[in-house]
């Protein structure tokens, strides 16, 4: 009985959904004008500023660089260090964890 309950909410919750766009539909179609003008509105709106977009886009031959090539402090670069001989150390029993849960068996 719930789940008839449900289905049937759900359903009139979705007739009434069709039931305000096809009265928002009707308005628009009798010539309301403020429906009307929303209709004709451009979104978003057109910015002056802005040139205008080129097609085809102009190609750039030079491939850009990711990550960008930037001076690493010394900080960053003792932090790397760091992280790496701390993987170093705990990839054994990582790799023994994953070989027991997670990889098949080699057979002989």
């Amino acid at each position: 009985m719930p789940r008839f309950s449900l289905l049937l909410s759900v359903l009139c919750l979705l007739v009434a959904v069709c039931v305000s766009f096809a009265a928002a539909r009707s308005l628009c179609l009798e010539g309301n004008e403020e429906c009307k003008l929303r209709e004709r509105r451009v979104w978003p709106p057109p910015n002056e500023n802005m040139a205008p977009l080129q097609w085809p886009p102009k190609w750039n031959p030079e491939p850009m660089q990711w990550p960008p090539k930037t001076k690493r402090t010394e900080e960053e670069s003792q932090l790397e260090n760091e992280v790496a001989a701390k993987f170093e150390r705990l990839w054994p029993t990582i790799r023994r964890f994953l070989e027991q849960h997670y990889m098949k068996p080699e057979q002989e």
